[in-house]
C-alpha cells in the first residue's frame, strides 16, 4: 500500500476542524440547568485534562474499507501536521458519512480521548465536556474493541473526580501531566498558572529533603523553601531527576542503601503551588531559568477557589 498517495486522498475527505474544536469553552451554568438537572451526578464532577500535542482520532470509510487515523492537529494553522494509520477492532458504524472524529491526547502509550468532534458523520454539538465523556465512554464499551496485543491501540478517557478538595493536590499526584482541571460549567484551572521555576537543591535526597532557590534583588540568589514531597510519584521523580539508582518502584520499595550519583547537582524544576498547604510542589522538568521571588509571592497571594 502506497501511503504517500493515500494519505493525501484521504484528507480530501477530511470533514472542517475548527481551533474551537479542539478545546472546551466556558458555559454560563443558567444555560444548561436542564441538563445539570438530569445529570445531578456530574454536578460535582472535576474532569483533568492531559496536556500533550492535539490529536485527531479519525475513523473513516475510504474506498470501501474502514481505518482509522491518528493525526496531529496544528491549532495555530489548523491543519494537519502528520498523519498515520493506528491497528484497532471497531464496528463499521463508527464510518458512516464523514465518520467519527475526537480529539485526543497521547498519554504514555495510550491515547486519552478527550472530546467528540464527529459522531457517525453528524457534527457533536453538545457544550459540556460531561456530555462528551458519557458519548465517548459509551463508544469504548459499545464500538471499540479492546485488543491486547502490542500493535493495537489503546484509548482510555481523562481521570475524573467528585472530591471537591485539594483539586490540586490531586493534579499532582496522578500517573500522567495535566493541563488543566475543568469544572461542570468547562471552567479551567491551567497548572501552568500554579507553576514556578525553582533551582532545587538536594539536601537528603533518601529522606526526600530538597531546598527551593529562587532569584532575588538583593541577594542574587536565595533559599525560599522546602520542596513539597507527599507522594511516591514525586519522590520517585526527584531520584531520576538527580541520578539516584535503583529507582524502579520494587528497588525503592526493597533497598535501604541507594547509590547516589557522585555529584548531585541544582536542577531548574517547574514546581506546582499547592494553596492546601502553602507549600511547592516539585512536577517536571524545565528548560527555563529560577524565577524572580516577585512572581512566586504574586503565586501565593492570589484568592483561591477552596478546592483548590
Amino acid at each position: 500500500m502506497n501511503y504517500t498517495n493515500l494519505f493525501p486522498e484521504m484528507l480530501k475527505q477530511l470533514p472542517v476542524v475548527r481551533k474551537q474544536d479542539v478545546c472546551y469553552h466556558y458555559q454560563r451554568r443558567e444555560n444548561h440547568n436542564n441538563d445539570n438537572n438530569k445529570n445531578n451526578k456530574n454536578n460535582k464532577l472535576k474532569l483533568f485534562l492531559p496536556y500533550g500535542k492535539k490529536m485527531l482520532l479519525w475513523f473513516v470509510n475510504y474506498d470501501s474499507k474502514r481505518y482509522s487515523i491518528v493525526m496531529e492537529f496544528n491549532e495555530h494553522k489548523q491543519s494537519i501536521q502528520k498523519c498515520f494509520f493506528q491497528y484497532m477492532s471497531f464496528k463499521p458504524e463508527l464510518c458512516e458519512g464523514c465518520g467519527t472524529m475526537m480529539w485526543c491526547t497521547k498519554v504514555k502509550g495510550q491515547f486519552c480521548l478527550n472530546k467528540l468532534i464527529y459522531l457517525k458523520g453528524q457534527k457533536y454539538t453538545k457544550p459540556l465536556w460531561s456530555s462528551h465523556m458519557i458519548e465517548l465512554k459509551y463508544i469504548l464499551e459499545n464500538y471499540i474493541h479492546k485488543m491486547d496485543y502490542g500493535s493495537f491501540f489503546t484509548l482510555g478517557l481523562p481521570i475524573m473526580t467528585n472530591k471537591n478538595h485539594s483539586l490540586m493536590l490531586q493534579a499532582t499526584s496522578l500517573p500522567y501531566e495535566v493541563y488543566g482541571i475543568l469544572s461542570p460549567t468547562n471552567y479551567r484551572n491551567s497548572l501552568f498558572e500554579y507553576m514556578a521555576n525553582f533551582r532545587v537543591v538536594p539536601c537528603d535526597v533518601k529522606k526526600d529533603i530538597y531546598d527551593l532557590e529562587c532569584k532575588d534583588d538583593v541577594l542574587g540568589v536565595i533559599v525560599y523553601g522546602r520542596a513539597f514531597v507527599n507522594d511516591f510519584k514525586t519522590s520517585l521523580f526527584l531520584k531520576s531527576v538527580f541520578q539516584c539508582k535503583d529507582t524502579s518502584y520494587m528497588d525503592a520499595e526493597y533497598s535501604d542503601d541507594e547509590e547516589l550519583a557522585p555529584e548531585l547537582r541544582p536542577m531548574i524544576l517547574s514546581c506546582v503551588y499547592i494553596p492546601k498547604v502553602r507549600m511547592w510542589k516539585p512536577y517536571k522538568r524545565s528548560k527555563d531559568s529560577m524565577d524572580h521571588k516577585k512572581k512566586i509571592i504574586f503565586i501565593e497571594k492570589k484568592k483561591y477557589d477552596p478546592s483548590i
